[in-house]
């Protein structure tokens, strides 16, 4: 499990900037002349939200924006974006007769199976689909 350092997800630097904007804002604005305190007032009231808003249509239209790579990492190992993924499914076929020791082991082989390949490509993505049958 990856843990992320304070500061290092999309809404945490959200909050740094917006934070920033309003300890700036606590220091200039006694200084301000009367018109120039209007301007720089909305400019607080609306930063905040215009900001949260870009980070939700950012989520909404590429989510993978937001991530460093490492967050898609498997075992450690850092995806490159150009990379090419693959998805493969592994079909076991079993008959209602057969006793629930031999499916499980075959279960047991094909998820050490994925394991292993899953190691040697981390991008690979791989499911396991098991049909038991009369």
């Amino acid at each position: 499990m990856t843990t992320m350092l304070p500061g290092r997800s999309p809404l945490a630097l959200i909050a740094i900037f917006a934070g920033t904007i309003e300890a700036s804002a606590l220091a200039s604005l006694p200084m301000l002349e009367s018109a120039e305190k209007q301007i720089y007032v909305w400019f607080l009231v609306g930063f905040p939200p215009f900001l949260t808003l870009l980070f939700f249509i950012t989520l909404n239209f590429n989510h993978r924006a937001l991530f460093a790579p490492s967050r898609d990492a498997y075992a450690g190992s850092a995806v490159s974006h150009n990379e090419k993924r693959t998805f493969e499914t592994l079909h076991l076929n079993y008959s209602f007769n057969e006793p629930v020791e031999v499916i499980g082991q075959g279960v047991k082989h094909a998820l050490e199976f994925v394991f292993q390949q899953q190691r040697q490509h981390p991008t690979s993505c791989r499911t396991i689909k098991i049909d038991i049958h009369q």
